[in-house]
Order: structure tokens, then sequence, then C-alpha cells
């Protein structure tokens, strides 16, 4: 299988696995609180992939990469998988699915500050995009819901570790790089959640397999997914497949919580759809330049 085709396919599978995963994490929140969800989650994701490293098929040439380079990238993946969690208490999986589709539009606009350079349809999708999130997550009366800021201020940062995790996926070992990440971030959420929660319920039995589809599929699976889908496909290519999971979300809110969208929140959506699409359009020949 052509490369490029392969890795597009495994950041899809991500984005489906993901979306669904946004129900599972508002659901799991009935359970325990969002530092503790987020270590035991993303420790079930790591004791997953324990065996899979031991696949002598799964080797690979690429050396692991360094210690700074693990820590920084979980720094920012514990930054981004805490302020989604704890946004989705205060907002739907449908709109939290969408906000952080925002990082399509991020991630080409971030990457500027790294001296790429970004196409006109970048700007002109990322006005698109922001009007349809005026639509999606702001009422009538001009307020922001609760939840909306902490999954705007996750996008960011999740844009930020596609940006590094793009960069590093090439030249290191992209299952190592994924299991290493997930065993600081489960540390580092646990010992944040010893200080600052309080010892989960017997409700936490009640949400235990919303956590173990959360640790298995969204954790050990599609961050893994994702990381080997980087190592083939530049940033920007890659997030308008994985800001695909915005949709998936909103159906799996749909059949899963019995969630609704206003005629006014589903204009957003809309608009931030045209606005994703619209941010990736480029001229052939002058494609390779911008990604």
């Amino acid at each position: 299988m052509n490369p490029k085709l392969r890795g597009d396919l495994l950041l899809l599978l991500a984005a489906l696995i993901w979306g669904v995963g946004f129900s599972a994490q508002r659901a799991a929140m009935e359970g325990m609180g969002p530092m503790t969800f987020t270590g035991l989650r993303f420790l079930i994701g790591w004791m997953v992939l324990l065996p899979v490293l031991r696949l002598p098929q799964l080797k690979s040439k690429k050396p692991s990469a360094p210690p700074k380079i693990i820590f920084g990238l979980s720094l920012l993946l514990l930054g981004g998988a805490l302020c989604q969690q704890i946004g989705l208490q205060y907002t739907s999986a449908s709109k939290a699915g969408f906000l952080t589709g925002l990082y399509v539009v991020l991630v080409p606009v971030i990457g500027l500050a790294f001296g790429k350079r970004t196409h006109a349809a970048t700007w002109l999708g990322a006005l698109v995009t922001a009007a349809g999130l005026y639509y999606l997550s702001i009422s009538n009366d001009f307020q922001f819901a609760t939840g909306d800021p902490w999954v705007l201020l996750g996008a960011v940062i999740w844009s930020l570790h596609v940006i590094g995790l793009g960069h590093f996926a090439a030249r290191y070992n992209p299952l190592t790089l994924a299991a290493h990440q997930f065993f600081v971030v489960g540390v580092l959420a646990c010992a944040l959640a010893f200080f600052t929660e309080t010892i989960p319920s017997q409700a936490a039995f009640e949400v235990l397999p919303w956590l173990l589809y959360s640790g298995i599929f969204a954790v050990g699976g599609a961050f893994t997914l994702q990381a080997f889908g980087q190592a083939e496909a530049p940033p920007a290519h890659a997030a308008i497949l994985l800001s695909l999971e915005a949709v998936f979300a909103t159906a799996a809110g749909w059949l899963l919580l019995g969630e609704h969208l206003s005629l006014r929140e589903w204009q957003g959506c809309g608009l931030m759809m045209i606005g994703i699409l619209v941010s990736q359009f480029r001229p052939k020949n002058r494609r390779a330049k911008s990604n």
C-alpha cells in the first residue's frame, strides 16, 4: 500500500475512534474527576501497548526519542487532554467535537511562528470557521457555555501537539514515542488528581465501560494510529483528516447520549465545516510548497 494512503487511513480511523470517544469521555464524568479519568485512561493505553512493543514485526529501525522530546510532547498531550476533559463537564460532546476541530485551522496558522508559509485560503477558512464558532458556541445573549473556553484552549494545545508530533514521528520510532507519552501523561495526571480530586466513589464502577473504551481505543489505539499516520503525512494534511472527529462526535452524541443541536448551532457547525474545507484548498502548483 502507498505510504501516504496508509497514513491517511490510519488518521481517518483515529478520527473515528476519537469522535465516538467524546461521548465516552463525557459519560465518564458522572463517576470521576477529569484528572483522575485522564490519568487512568492514559495508563490503560500504556498497558495496552506494552505487549505490542514486544512484537518483532512492529520493531522499527528508527531510534527511540530522547527523554526531553518525550516529556515536551507529553506536557502538550496532558494539557490538551485535561482542558478538553474539564470542558466536557459543561458542554455537549457534539459541540466539543466541533470546537476541537478548530485545530485544522490553527495548525497552519501556528506554523507561521515556525517559519512555515500559509496560503491565503487558510486565512479565509479561519474567518469562516470563526463565524461558525460564533454561531455554535455563543448564545443569543452573547454568552459562551462554561465549558467552551476550556475546549478551545485544548484545541490550541492539540494544535501544538500535532505540529510537534508531525516533526518528531518521522524521525523516531512512532510506537515507543506513543507509549512513552502515555506513561508520562498518566503518571502526571494521577499525581495532579491525588492532590486536587477526591477518590472515585462507587459511581466510578458504573462508568468503567466508558473508561475502558477511552483507555484501550481512544488512547492505546487512536493516539498510536496518529503517531504512525503523522510519520507519513504533513501536519496540515493530517489536521484535516483528524478534524473529521467532529462529524463522528456529533453522530455519536446523537446516537449514544441523545444530544440535539439547535438550528443556530447546526448553522455554526455548517460554517465551521466549510471553513475547514476552504482552509485546506491549495492550487496544485503551490500545494507541495504549502505543506
